[in-house]
């Protein structure tokens, strides 16, 4: 569906007098949860499908409880797919400015900021805050490869 009509939708919705949510960072979670949600459904039951019963039936003859099975058998085997499914949505929805911005205004959220700082030609600014996201990017991209040694540079499962 595309993002306009989505924004459309959730703005008809959200900005009434009863419930208005408007320029609000739970709208914005509302939106990029309902608008993303199938990317990561698909990916987390295509990995579960892949996941041998057999593994899952041992534990239950052995009487593990479900909280533990998931835990330690199922977890750390689909870690890997689990990151995948989290960061394919989330990347896809930090990149997705026409859906956002119709929902708020625009020192609200970083790309129409960005955007505003080009505008008024104040570069320095707009470099300065990319450099942030950049670093921010990497940091996290450091702390997914050292706390799952699933890396992101060698591809999910590398």
């Amino acid at each position: 569906m595309p993002s306009i009509a989505v924004g459309v939708a959730f703005f008809i919705l959200f900005s009434g007098e009863k419930l208005n949510l408007y320029n609000t960072y739970t709208l914005l979670i509302i939106v990029g949860t309902i608008k993303y949600i199938p990317f990561a459904s698909r990916n987390a039951l295509n990995s579960m499908l892949q996941l041998s019963g057999e593994i899952e039936e041992a534990a239950i003859i052995q009487d593990i409880p479900w909280t533990k099975r998931m835990t330690r058998i199922i977890i750390p085997i689909q870690k890997s797919s689990i990151i995948s499914g989290f960061l394919l949505p989330f990347m896809t929805c930090l990149r997705e400015l026409s859906l956002f911005m119709l929902l708020c205004t625009q020192g609200f959220i970083l790309s129409t900021t960005l955007d505003y700082f080009d505008e008024m030609g104040l570069y320095a600014f707009s470099s300065g805050i990319n450099l942030i996201l950049i670093i921010t990017i990497l940091v996290f991209n450091a702390l997914v490869n050292k706390m799952t040694g699933a890396s992101l540079d060698d591809g999910i499962g590398g």
